[in-house]
Formats: structure tokens, C-alpha cells, sequence
């Protein structure tokens, strides 16, 4: 029989989703063993269920926990205000935001690493393509405002943008990228701000 779910402490579904993150993306959801996501996350079975249906539960329940923690960090800017002297700085400051919520909430890093492994996961699916959808249509703005090259189609341009971002988020979500993986991140930015604006 299910339980009534309880509020869980953000302490403890924090520790728990960043082990069911880490053994998602390990071993991806159907390989994936709940028994060792709740003892790497220190709980005891019979509380798991007291908060989630099952294996299933837990993975969607994370991924919309991503979604949420996003939405409260990350505000996008409103395309139609923007300018030409205002346009990067807001595209910088969209980036600024991803890295404040990672700093302030951790666990942000390890759901998004299944995020980006989730390709068949339809919560991850719907985010990127509103994700896609929007980096279009700041790219449009763009080549209107005159601070994005027109000489490309904007569909290449946003195919290259996209792919581009997305590769830098992995790179610095990567343990291995070391210390100066924000620097390197941003440095890379800068470089695609430059094929972007074909200077």
C-alpha cells in the first residue's frame, strides 16, 4: 500500500538525489539498483518509501527538482528589451545565474549531469527543446539588434550555439576539468560570443 508522502528535509532529498544521480548516470535507470541509491545516500528502505513510489518516482521527482531549482535561480532575459549594448551583458548574466545556483546548491550539479544523459527522459526532453526554442530566438534577436552575424543561417548559428553551450556545461560539471574549469568555461564563451558575432 502507498503511503501518504511526508515533506522530506532538503538536506536528505539533497544527499539523496545527488546518489540517484550518480548511479543513474552511471549505470542509466534501468540498471540502476534503488537498493544502492538509498544505502549511498545513508537511508533506510523503509523510509524511502514513506516519500517515493519507487525507483521511478525517485528519478522523476529529481529531474523536477532540477527544473524547479532552475526556474528560482535562473531568469531569462526578456528578448524584445534587449539592445545592442545590452544584449551580452544579458546573455553573461544568464550564465552568471547558472553558476551562483551550483554554488549555492550543489546537488544542482549532479542532477544536471543526468539531465544531460537523460536523452529519452521526457521531463529532460521538454526542457531542452524549450531550451533550443529560446537560444533561437535570442540568436533572431540578435542578428536584428546587428551584434549576431547575419551571414549564416540562424538555424546553423543556433545549432552551433546550442551544441557549443551545452558541451561547455559538461566540461564544468566534469570533476576531472579541474580547479580553473570556470575560467576555461567562460574563456570558451567568449570564444563562441566571437564566431556568434563573426569578428
Amino acid at each position: 500500500m502507498t503511503r501518504t508522502a511526508r515533506p522530506l528535509s532538503r538536506e536528505r532529498e539533497a544527499r539523496l538525489f545527488e546518489a540517484a544521480a550518480r548511479v543513474f548516470l552511471t549505470r542509466g535507470f534501468e540498471a540502476s539498483s534503488l537498493n544502492r541509491i538509498i544505502d549511498a545516500a545513508g537511508m533506510q528502505k523503509s523510509s524511502f518509501y514513506h516519500y517515493f513510489a519507487d525507483k521511478r518516482d525517485l528519478h522523476d521527482r529529481m529531474l523536477q527538482t532540477l527544473i524547479a531549482t532552475l526556474s528560482e535561480y535562473v531568469r531569462l532575459p526578456d528578448l524584445p528589451t534587449l539592445n545592442a549594448p545590452s544584449f551580452w551583458p544579458a546573455m553573461y548574466l544568464l550564465l552568471d545565474d547558472v553558476g551562483r545556483m551550483t554554488g549555492e546548491r550543489p546537488e544542482t550539479i549532479e542532477l544536471a549531469r543526468v539531465f544531460h544523459a537523460a536523452a529519452e527522459d521526457d521531463e529532460a526532453v521538454r526542457l531542452r527543446a524549450a531550451a533550443r526554442s529560446w537560444t533561437d530566438a535570442a540568436l533572431a534577436r540578435g542578428v536584428e539588434l546587428g551584434v549576431v552575424r547575419a551571414d549564416l543561417p540562424t538555424q546553423l548559428l543556433g545549432d552551433i550555439a546550442f551544441a557549443a553551450v551545452v558541451a561547455v556545461d559538461r566540461w564544468a560539471l566534469n570533476p576531472d576539468a579541474g580547479p580553473d574549469a570556470s575560467d576555461q568555461a567562460h574563456r570558451a564563451l567568449e570564444a563562441l560570443r566571437r564566431l556568434l558575432e563573426g569578428s
